[in-house]
């Protein structure tokens, strides 16, 4: 294997080095395909998912990779941060993918970009919404009582 920074295997587009992000993209798009953001900060699932206007959520993205019907490859590219999983994401598309129409889900840095670091990767953590019929009788909160009845 080479060790040029940008180096390309295949028609896959498999790329390794520092511009794997933007290989893998243009993969996706020469195909026909196309490339859904998330951001867990600044994104909101009513936004159209493109890098400028984000998704918040991966169940928003799996909802729009199970309606697209059109050919060629998508990426889903998870910025940084922390994704509190509240609802199931289910990707189930449509339509077929294949070795060269691929589903990528993956984050926008990976760990080959020269700016990488543990701290740039997207966390998922999975959380249960409280039922409304609890009630805390005693909560603590850094060390101090908040309520007690």
């Amino acid at each position: 294997m080479s060790n040029d920074a940008s180096t390309r295997k295949g028609a896959r587009g498999l790329a390794i080095g520092a511009g794997a992000s933007e290989t893998i993209q243009r993969s996706s798009q020469a195909a026909g395909g196309r490339t859904i953001y998330l951001n867990p900060v600044s994104g909101h699932d009513a936004n159209t998912g493109t890098r400028n206007a984000p998704l918040r959520t991966l169940a928003a993205a799996a909802a729009r990779v199970n309606a697209a019907g059109e050919p060629g490859a998508t990426t889903v590219i998870l910025d940084e941060g922390i994704y509190a999983v509240w609802e199931t994401a289910l990707f189930k598309p449509s339509r077929p993918y294949s070795k060269t129409e691929r589903l990528t889900i993956r984050a926008a840095v990976l760990p080959d970009d020269p700016d990488w670091h543990q701290g740039r990767m997207p966390t998922l953590i999975h959380q249960q919404r409280i039922a409304s019929m609890v009630t805390f009788r005693c909560l603590l909160a850094r060390g101090a009582l908040l309520s007690y009845p």
